[in-house]
């Protein structure tokens, strides 16, 4: 894919551009993996990405508004397309490896799931130094 390609695929599915996207850096934000050979993923909160939009008409102008993230335009697709793409972009979090990714899906990217998992392996952990 050329870096033309990529800049119109991370605007257009996270609202970022291809130089944002490295800034973020090149190591996985959680485990700091630098990976060899698949590019990192962009991790975003899709509850964020997929909040209810309100459009109303007021003094013929549209307005689209989405907690703190609001358009005023001519049309209503308009206005309702920069809140869409406001709302891609603040549900960016960072950049993750494959393994991390899919960790925070398995975990259904709740913290208490998470959390609760990690306490798992280190109450097992200890009992095997117990044992040892």
């Amino acid at each position: 894919m050329t870096p033309k390609q990529r800049d119109a695929y991370y605007r257009r599915r996270y609202g970022i551009t291809l130089e944002e996207y490295l800034e973020m850096g090149d190591e996985c934000m959680i485990c700091g993996a630098k990976p060899k050979t698949r590019a990192l993923h962009v991790d975003h909160d899709h509850r964020v990405a997929k909040q209810k939009i309100e459009v109303f008409k007021h003094e013929g102008m549209w307005t689209a508004r989405c907690g703190p993230h609001d358009c005023v335009a001519i049309s209503r697709k308009l206005a309702k397309g920069h809140v869409q793409e406001e709302l891609r972009r603040a549900s960016v979090r960072g950049k993750l490896c494959w393994a991390c990714n899919a960790l925070l899906k398995k975990g259904r990217d709740n913290p208490d799931i998470l959390n609760n998992a990690a306490l798992y392996l280190l109450a097992f952990s200890n009992k095997r130094k117990a044992v040892s």
